[in-house]
């Protein structure tokens, strides 16, 4: 079930956070419509396993029509102080042993590359995170780029930050099919001391020991992640891929854990915590985007979503007073890509 907050025919605005009286089961998917920097005080410290989320950029296009929102700062600096106070937050419903996953896009203006995500990097440090890895994500088959003085930008980084230096991570997951080089590597050195060394010791005086062994369940992955975007566009054209937050969130959490993303968009997040037995707390602050990640829930999992409060369900809720304002404007060609061009 998802518990659908503040919508307008109940009462509450938009950008209100909720209230005690929506204290939600913790076997439930949430979301939660508002601003993150209100809604993230309201939720109860140390309980949520790993955050798995994708700010908008700075310079972000992105027309929420009720006030604006992170990305649409004048300075590149107020946005970096913004994702710091909002992730100051996560840091205290964050139990000590989770990870944030924080994927970040990069701007340019007046040919400037502004080196976005390692300054938010370097501002989180400061704020007491610790910085475990940079994984780039390489995104197959990306819209090239209509630029023809540097490289077309087909990644993007994600961060993985953490508490302390003891916390929760299974690499099992995530791991990846072994290298032919690899496998034929380890049926030599199988073949070779097959025999007890005869051979070896006719050729080397000595037995070598098979230094070769590959684990069972596969291969470490590394820090470039192939994935393809996501072909969903519907209102959101830079939505994350499903594989993209399924992998980060097997690796930091157990069966039944709860799963944050203060930046919800079209629910990705969501429907991956679905697929994987996990639980999500989502914050989104365009009741729109809300109603693309309602729609998208039900489509894929089959599931009805029902208010938290009412527990109507949503198509009763469309059917009462529609999507809670009217659609926004069709996006500039220009959010095709989550850099600004330059």
């Amino acid at each position: 079930m998802i518990g659908r907050q503040g919508i307008k025919c109940h009462g509450k605005s938009f950008s209100e956070p909720p209230t005690n009286q929506y204290t939600h089961d913790q076997s439930e998917n949430t979301l939660l419509v508002g601003d993150c920097r209100a809604i993230l005080p309201t939720l109860r410290a140390l309980s949520v396993q790993t955050c798995v989320t994708s700010p908008p950029y700075f310079g972000a296009l992105r027309n929420y029509g009720i006030g604006g929102g992170i990305g649409h700062e004048a300075r590149l600096e107020e946005y970096v102080a913004n994702l710091v106070a909002v992730f100051h937050e996560v840091w205290r419903v964050l139990k000590d042993d989770g990870v944030l996953w924080l994927n970040l896009g990069e701007t340019w203006r007046s040919k400037r590359m502004l080196a976005v995500p390692a300054r938010v990097m370097l501002a989180l440090e400061q704020d007491g995170w610790l910085l475990r890895d940079v994984i780039n994500w390489h995104k197959i088959g990306a819209t090239p780029e209509a630029v023809h003085d540097r490289c077309a930008r087909d990644y993007e980084e994600v961060l993985m930050l953490t508490k302390s230096r003891r916390y929760f991570f299974d690499i099992d997951p995530i791991r990846e099919p072994h290298r032919d080089s690899s496998l034929e590597r380890a049926a030599y050195e199988a073949r070779r001391t097959a025999d007890g060394g005869v051979k070896s010791q006719n050729r080397q005086g000595r037995l070598k020991a098979n230094t070769v062994k590959l684990n069972p369940k596969g291969r470490t992955p590394g820090a470039v992640w192939s994935i393809a975007p996501a072909n969903f566009r519907d209102q959101h054209f830079a939505a994350m891929p499903l594989a993209l937050a399924v992998r980060c969130i097997m690796a930091s959490t157990r069966a039944g854990d709860v799963v944050l993303d203060p930046f919800g968009g079209s629910g990705t997040t969501i429907l991956s915590a679905e697929r994987t037995g996990r639980v999500a707390r989502v914050i989104e602050l365009d009741p729109l985007y809300l109603d693309v990640t309602i729609r998208r829930w039900e489509q894929i999992t089959g599931i009805q979503a029902r208010h938290g409060e009412s527990q109507i369900s949503f198509a009763e809720l469309v059917a009462k007073c529609g999507t809670g304002r009217p659609a926004a404007p069709a996006p500039s060609r220009r959010t095709l890509s989550r850099s600004t061009r330059g």
